[in-house]
């Protein structure tokens, strides 16, 4: 579970780096959006459909030969400490209703499940080490 810290800071954040690796095990890292699913349970990730190509996203591809994802949403605070999250999980795809993720999204989206998360600057200093925790 996020605690009530995690959870204030995914509700004001909708951008994240998202990881994946395909069957080649080439990494991958883009910029997407995100959403805090309705029981904090998991990540909604969508996207918007793109002149040409739609809603074909390399890390989509990636996620059906592998469903083990990470993100990261961080930033810094006014005073310059860097905080942020690590979400490690296992990506479920999903056809339809995507567009309740972002705004202007497509029908397609990612659900990210969560089995550890990683935290600095939010429960601890924004310098100390991460902390891990199983999820």
């Amino acid at each position: 579970m996020f605690t009530d810290r995690e959870l204030a800071y995914l509700r004001d954040h909708t951008l994240g780096r998202l990881a994946s690796a395909g069957a080649d095990g080439l990494p991958h890292v883009v910029p997407v959006r995100f959403r805090l699913s309705e029981k904090a349970t998991s990540l909604e990730i969508g996207a918007r459909d793109l002149p040409g190509r739609g809603q074909r996203r390399v890390y989509k591809d990636n996620a059906t030969e592998n469903p083990h994802l990470a993100i990261v949403v961080d930033d810094y605070t006014e005073e310059g400490t860097p905080r942020g999250l690590l979400i490690r999980g296992t990506a479920q795809f999903h056809d339809t209703g995507g567009e309740h993720v972002v705004r202007g999204g497509g029908p397609k989206w990612l659900e990210l499940t969560p089995s550890s998360v990683s935290s600095w600057g939010i429960e601890s200093a924004g310098y100390a080490p991460a902390i891990r925790r199983p999820f």
